[in-house]
């Protein structure tokens, strides 16, 4: 993936996405995140295991996607489910949709445009998989390590 560095002005619109990623996982998980990594792309491709997708329409219109690896995945289902999954199975999809659903969904409030709406959240797993934005997107990636490891949030706003 190629990357833009933020410029003042860019590096605003991914305040909501940070704070929200960080609220979520600090009400759900009691866990603090650090933000490794911010920048503008030129196009998605995951290197993650499994990722949580859902759409913004209305006023703002695009995509946010949630990545991480397996043993991730697995790591925060023991915290939210009490076990350990050994597969990305059901649960783990809907653990995985429910993240990105909470991160948008917080997201939302806090850029404060009633005008906006989310669909209802999607997962995809594999290997070497792209998720493609709206050519008209800005895309910016956040990445983030968790106690856990990292997972990355990327989202493409129009």
């Amino acid at each position: 993936m190629s990357t833009i560095p933020l410029t003042p002005a860019v590096s605003q619109l991914p305040t909501p996405f940070i704070e929200s990623t960080r609220a979520v996982f600090s009400a759900m998980l009691g866990a603090e995140l650090g933000l490794t990594d911010t920048c503008r792309c030129r196009r998605f491709h995951s290197p993650f295991d499994v990722s949580g997708v859902i759409g913004f329409s209305g006023s703002i219109k695009g995509m946010l996607v949630i990545g991480m690896d397996k043993p991730v995945a697995f790591a925060i289902a023991e915290e939210l489910l009490g076990y350990r999954p050994t597969d990305i199975d059901a649960e783990v999809f809907d653990m995985v949709g429910e993240l990105a659903n909470m991160i948008g969904g917080n997201a939302k409030e806090r850029m404060g445009d009633a005008n906006v709406a989310l669909g209802l959240p999607t997962v995809v797993s594999g290997q070497s998989y792209n998720i493609v934005f709206h050519s008209d997107n800005q895309l910016y990636l956040l990445c983030f390590e968790t106690p856990w490891g990292p997972i990355s949030v990327e989202f493409g706003l129009k």
